[in-house]
């Protein structure tokens, strides 16, 4: 998912036993996975250090809950 938006770099995944090798502008990384739903985070942690230099991950909760129910993202307190 990562590497479709990044246009510019390449990025292949693979799966492994212990987690994902992540190969980068052709260099290999490793990510250590726990195979348990925390994975999600790991992952996307473990790539925005790969990419850091260049870019920054940025993730928004628009649920509900998390937008007051207005369907539009809060800002500030209410």
């Amino acid at each position: 998912m990562f590497g479709k938006r990044l246009p510019d770099e390449t990025v292949e995944v693979t799966s492994t036993d212990k987690g994902l090798d992540v190969t980068y502008n052709g260099q290999l990384h490793s990510i250590a996975l726990t195979f348990t739903g925390n994975d999600r985070y790991i992952t996307i942690r473990g790539f925005q250090e790969l990419i850091r230099d260049k870019y920054e991950i940025r993730l928004f909760d628009f649920t509900e809950a998390a937008v007051g129910g207005t369907g539009c993202p809060v800002s500030g307190a209410e």
